[in-house]
């Protein structure tokens, strides 16, 4: 028999060590049959000469004993190597084995949803309960070059239509790695993007203001019909709530944002959010003196606040002086008109 292959491959305890310690001093000392096996098992060689005999230790009866001490020793060393070696082989996962199976599962979902997504219905992630968040991240991220509007707007409506427990392992990847890079950079405007979004507010409204609104805020957008969708969704109850946020993110007041300040303006706001919002249109008073969205976005704010400190009017004053709009004049009469507290 070959003994390469006869004893497994496995880690010893510190007692199994101690215990081939002493069964290796007494193999040394009685010629001890197995030297090979031991040899195969430690690497180690005895250096048992051939011509040596095995001793026999015999008693005061006269019976032999011949190493009965080292036997049972070896006894117990069985059973410590097969108690290891059942834990070691069959308890413990192998890691690569783990890791191919979550790669098809993530692979068997993908399709699974991609097929029934792009056929116009709703996934019944009920199928797939006990999928990970990672996998679910790991599933958006293959869905993402593959879905097109329809798709998305399809799982839109199967997450929405969740459960409020499941929802919540689904919106943030979704939102994060579907909705958000099609209104930064959306290869074509699509009606079935926006639907997506303003049935995801119905259900999610401050997921969708902290994973789609507040990171688009200091991002140059091409077209934002998605985002004036975005705030429209919201009621008028919400939107000092959105403009204190606005107002707290933005960092450079950007041409497309004052669409969404037209609207977000339209409500008395509170004093300090007035200070933050006349700074941030002082500083691009003259860059936007010429732009008539600018000019009306003003009139709206003035119309609506009409009570501003003295330190308040004299920005107002500053930023409607440069303005070359046909909002001007009227500016500058409810400048003059306006109370003073």
């Amino acid at each position: 028999m070959e003994t390469n292959g006869y004893f497994p491959k496995c880690s010893l305890s510190e007692n199994a060590l101690q215990m081939l310690s002493s069964i290796r001093d007494a193999m040394r000392s009685n010629n001890f049959p197995g030297s090979e096996n031991w040899e195969e098992i430690t690497g180690e060689c005895l250096d048992t000469p051939e011509d040596m005999e095995i001793e026999e230790c015999v008693s005061e009866d006269g019976n032999r004993t011949s190493s009965q001490n080292s036997v049972n020793d070896i006894s117990q060393l069985q059973d410590i190597l097969a108690t290891q070696n059942f834990f070691t082989k069959n308890d413990r996962p192998d890691n690569n084995l783990v890791a191919l199976q979550g790669v098809l599962e993530v692979t068997d979902i993908t399709e699974s949803l991609y097929e029934v997504l792009e056929n116009n219905g709703r996934f019944d992630f009920s199928s797939i309960e006990s999928i990970s968040t990672d996998e679910v991240s790991a599933v958006v991220q293959n869905l993402k070059p593959r879905l097109s509007p329809n798709g998305i707007y399809n799982l839109a409506r199967s997450i929405c239509s969740m459960d409020i427990d499941q929802r919540i392992k689904y919106i943030g990847p979704f939102c994060t790695n579907l909705l958000l890079p099609n209104i930064i950079t959306p290869e074509r405007p699509s009606r079935l993007i926006y639907s997506a979004i303003s049935e995801c507010i119905e259900v999610f409204p401050d997921d969708m203001k902290k994973l789609i609104l507040h990171p688009l805020l200091n991002v140059d957008v091409k077209d934002t019909t998605a985002i004036d969708s975005i705030v429209n969704c919201f009621t008028q109850v919400q939107w000092p709530d959105l403009t204190s946020n606005f107002l707290l993110i933005v960092k450079d007041l950007k041409q497309w944002h004052i669409a969404i300040l037209h609207t977000l303006t339209s409500t008395n706001l509170e004093e300090s959010m007035k200070d933050k919002l006349l700074t941030l249109l002082q500083i691009k008073a003259l860059q936007f003196s010429t732009d008539k969205n600018y000019g009306k976005c003003l009139l709206n704010f003035l119309k609506n606040n009409k009570s501003f400190t003295a330190q308040q009017q004299d920005l107002l004053k500053e930023i409607v002086a440069v303005n070359e709009t046909v909002f001007k004049k009227p500016l500058e009469n409810m400048i003059k008109n306006m109370s003073t507290y």
